[in-house]
């Protein structure tokens, strides 16, 4: 099946095997280029890719190879939303599992924040820019392309603004 028909649970099991053998040195960087971009040609597998990169044991996820940032930077605008969402969603998360006293989680959704941090600093794109900047006016003015995302998420005010904390280092 062609990535770019891949669901979003195939895409997770590409990933997965795809990251492992370029972490093993199984797979060269053209190779994992190619195959890394294939995935990425998707929604789908965009999203598959990267909650594999992100919550995954891989070296490339705290050491992104620039055939990584090269890969992400292809797939362009499907990525760049996908990583601005996800420094949300983490460091959102990480409130919540505090809340609940679940220190492993928060440390998991601390680590997923960090990891994309490093991801979004890397792409060094414009379309990376403007996410950010879009996600930021829905945070801090409520409006914008994000504003219905935060909405339907339901973040109060504490994850909001532990978000903004977080993402002032962005714009």
């Amino acid at each position: 099946m062609p990535a770019s028909e891949l669901s979003f649970h195939e895409s997770l099991r590409a990933s997965e095997e795809l990251l492992s053998r370029f972490d093993n040195g199984q797979l060269g960087k053209a190779a994992f280029a190619g195959e890394a971009a294939a995935i990425l040609s998707s929604v789908s597998g965009a999203r598959g890719f990267l909650v594999t990169l992100l919550t995954g044991e891989f070296r490339a996820a705290d050491e992104p190879a620039e055939e990584l940032v090269e890969a992400l930077r292809g797939a362009g605008a499907v990525v760049c939303d996908l990583l601005a969402k996800n420094l949300v969603m983490s460091s959102a998360m990480a409130v919540a599992h505090e809340r609940e006293l679940n220190y492993e989680a928060a440390a998991g959704s601390k680590r997923v924040f960090a990891r994309t941090a490093r991801l979004v600093q890397s792409l060094e794109i414009d379309e990376m820019r403007a996410r950010l900047e879009a996600m930021w006016l829905a945070l801090t003015q409520g409006s914008g392309e994000y504003s219905p995302f935060l909405k339907r998420w339901q973040y109060d005010e504490e994850q909001l603004e532990q978000v903004r904390t977080a993402m002032r280092a962005f714009v």
